[in-house]
């Protein structure tokens, strides 16, 4: 991402505030309207009510019943504790990554109505 979604001027990276240090891993500042963006850290995933991809952070995620043995497997810290629970195996088709998840994924109902 390099241009601004607003006026398309130029994206120039930031220093964090430090509120911002515990929400975001970078942010980005537009040098003409001043517009900012931020990409969220990976655990703030895991407050969100439907399962959310550990890696790329995409909603369109699917569940599995059996592990794949092509794609890779997530060795993050929620997804173990998860495995252990038994909660159910989850497939991002973005990334290709298995994972497992408590959270069910979002409805194909709110996802058609997200795109429209």
């Amino acid at each position: 991402m390099t241009q601004c979604k607003d006026c398309g001027g130029r994206l120039a990276r930031r220093r964090r505030r430090v509120l911002e240090k515990l929400r975001f891993t970078s942010v980005y500042e537009c040098e003409k309207c001043g517009w900012k963006v931020g990409f969220r850290h990976p655990y703030t995933m895991i407050f969100q009510s439907h399962s959310h991809c550990l890696r790329c952070g995409t909603d369109q995620v699917s569940r599995l019943k059996r592990r794949d043995g092509i794609d890779r497997m997530s060795r993050n810290l929620y997804s173990l504790l998860a495995r252990i629970s038994g909660a159910n195996l989850m497939h991002c088709a973005f990334c290709r990554l298995q994972y497992y998840d408590w959270r069910k994924p979002r409805p194909k109902t709110e996802l058609a109505s997200k795109a429209s």
